[in-house]
């Protein structure tokens, strides 16, 4: 993922006229660039599980009561689970499930914060 991120910095400096680029490189950033979109669509879709159980567990929680859908409280999870993915480094040694748990933990409760009836 990381190669990926850096291949599409490239990408966007050689698009801006910052770096010239010849077309076999700009092949082999592209590639490399798709390569990490799909690392993290990956970590994303193998993740959403982590999402649903919070979801599930704050919505038999607060959610009802609240008047708070399921459907509502999994899409908030999974924009933050999108981010996390997004900033995850591997090299700062923690698992991804552990970094994303907290933030899509925060943004739950953000939303139910925000939107339910208290």
């Amino acid at each position: 993922m990381q190669q990926g991120r850096l291949a599409q910095e490239a990408l966007d400096m050689a698009e801006t006229g910052q770096t010239e680029l010849g077309k076999a490189e700009l092949k082999h950033l592209g590639r490399a660039a798709a390569a990490g979109r799909a690392a993290q669509d990956k970590l994303v879709l193998h993740n959403q599980r982590l999402v649903f159980r919070l979801a599930w567990n704050y919505h038999r929680s607060y959610g009802e009561a609240h008047g708070v859908g399921i459907a509502d409280i999994v899409n908030a999870g999974v924009a933050a689970l999108v981010d996390s993915a997004r900033e995850f480094d591997p090299s700062k040694g923690a698992r991804f499930a552990t970094f994303a748990w907290r933030r899509v933990q925060g943004a739950i409760l953000r939303y139910l914060d925000r939107n339910g009836r208290f």
